[in-house]
């Protein structure tokens, strides 16, 4: 399923989620998983919430949220073009964001 995401700035993003791993926070509707200098990668899939705490990044390199994403003060939040958040994106005072970061592919 491709989905249609509006960035910041109006752009528009083409999204296509793969899960293959699941990180499930909780059964209930409210869980929150806390992403503390983390990256989570493609193929993941958060069901439910991601915070990022005060000081702390998260790089959701093709992972795929549920739910919601908040970022806290000076926290920091970086998404692939193949990342995909369901809910809303809360982003506090002093925190950054920062939308379609295109990662360099390596060769092998």
């Amino acid at each position: 399923m491709k989905k249609l995401v509006a960035g910041a700035f109006g752009a528009v993003l083409l999204l296509t989620p793969v899960a293959t791993n699941a990180v499930q926070a909780s059964p209930s509707s409210t869980a929150t998983i806390r992403c503390k200098n983390q990256t989570l990668g493609s193929g993941t899939l958060v069901t439910g919430n991601i915070e990022v705490p005060s000081g702390a990044f998260c790089d959701l390199n093709g992972a795929h949220v549920t739910g919601n994403a908040t970022v806290e003060t000076k926290g920091g939040l970086a998404l692939d073009l193949a990342a995909a958040i369901d809910g809303d994106v809360r982003i506090a005072p002093r925190a950054s964001l920062r939308p379609g970061v295109a990662r360099p592919s390596v060769a092998t």
